[in-house]
């Protein structure tokens, strides 16, 4: 059994407190700095983690380990928060939604129809992107690195023009970009990085000069709503954002504190995501308002702190109760320290040579 790859859930912990960050009142020039790569940095990091072991010969297993590891955690946050959402309109916090179009939208799966609990799109959408890897790594992964490359850049800028004239039922357009992060990420994986490859220094001053670039897009990026402004930059950006940070991780690892917090902020990062704009944030505005008679000074990093923090306690709580934690983790079983992140099912992987390993 392998070990967690520490570097991965520390970038795990930080990515998430970037889009808890997000969706506070935070400061222009840094929210849009930050947005360059932060969801990029999503998609590249489950491109890392994607494991192809019983992919050529058991399919089906992978597709129900995704149904459950994703869809039941989607559709079991989706009911809950909708139910929660019917309360607080019962309470008069009227939002001037339809409840009848809201319940549609869990089943189509964008976050504009999800706005009981927005940062749920990403569960459908990073389904929808997996499954799309798969398929396509299905078809070159005997190919070479060109080819291959070729192939989800081309998915990528498919997806970006779909999404000029509409936007798919399950972020599926949103899933194609998100192509090349996946790649990437898989390649680094494939690479050795975090074990036996260093990005080297003169290709830091690659990324550093292509994230610049990125910061000259014209258009405020978010993935979520579809803005990339020109999709070169944005791809660029995103990439080379997601290697810095990768590597100054790989830098600070050693840190006591930076492997303790954001690491294990890293092993909860979906309950984090599920949990802090469709449930901390409404807590914490309700105990200022009804306990502290609004007398609490809130600001973007009390936000970020609570919502982090709070969703972090949630997400433990849930462990201790089994039913729960199948329903909104699809986990059977408590993962403790150690548990394995990547490389974990026995079987062959497919590498890009076409070589099995058991």
């Amino acid at each position: 059994m392998k070990n967690r790859v520490v570097e991965i859930d520390i970038l795990r912990g930080i990515s998430i407190s970037l889009v808890v960050m997000a969706h506070t009142e935070v400061p222009d020039l840094l929210n849009d700095t930050l947005r360059t790569f932060r969801m990029p940095l999503f998609f590249l990091l489950s491109g890392y983690l994607f494991n192809v072991a019983k992919y050529h010969t058991a399919f089906g297993d992978w597709i129900k380990s995704r149904i459950i590891g994703l869809l039941l955690p989607y559709f079991t946050a989706c009911f809950a928060f909708y139910a929660l959402w019917l309360i607080r309109e019962q309470m008069g916090e009227s939002s001037d939604l339809s409840p009848t179009y809201l319940f549609a939208g869990i089943f189509i799966g964008n976050g504009d129809r999800l706005a009981f609990n927005t940062p749920l799109w990403f569960l459908v959408c990073l389904f929808c992107a997996e499954l799309i890897f798969w398929c396509g790594w299905r078809f070159v992964f005997r190919r070479g690195l060109a080819v291959q490359a070729a192939l989800f850049f081309s998915l990528a800028i498919a997806g970006y023009a779909v999404s000029r004239f509409v936007h798919l039922p399950w972020s599926l357009d949103v899933a194609m970009v998100a192509q090349v992060f996946m790649f990437a990420g898989y390649r680094l994986k494939e690479a050795g990085l975090f074990r036996s490859y260093r990005f080297s220094a003169p290709l830091l001053g690659v990324f550093a000069a292509l994230f610049a670039l990125g910061l000259l897009n014209t258009e405020i990026v978010d993935m979520n709503h579809r803005k990339y402004g020109n999709i070169v930059l944005f791809l660029a950006g995103g990439l080379a954002g997601s290697f810095l940070l990768m590597q100054l991780v790989s830098w600070v690892k050693s840190w006591s504190w930076i492997h303790r917090i954001f690491g294990a902020l890293g092993k909860e990062s979906l309950m984090i995501l599920v949990f802090h704009m469709g449930f901390s944030f409404v807590v914490l505005n309700n105990l200022n308002k009804y306990v502290f008679a609004n007398h609490l000074r809130l600001d973007w990093i009390s936000y970020t702190i609570w919502g982090v923090a709070f969703s972090y306690v949630v997400g433990l709580l849930i462990n201790k109760i089994p039913v729960i934690r199948f329903l909104f983790k699809g986990r059977r079983h408590n993962p403790g320290a150690g548990a394995p992140q990547e490389g974990a099912k026995p079987g062959y992987e497919l590498s890009s040579s076409g070589k099995k390993a058991v």
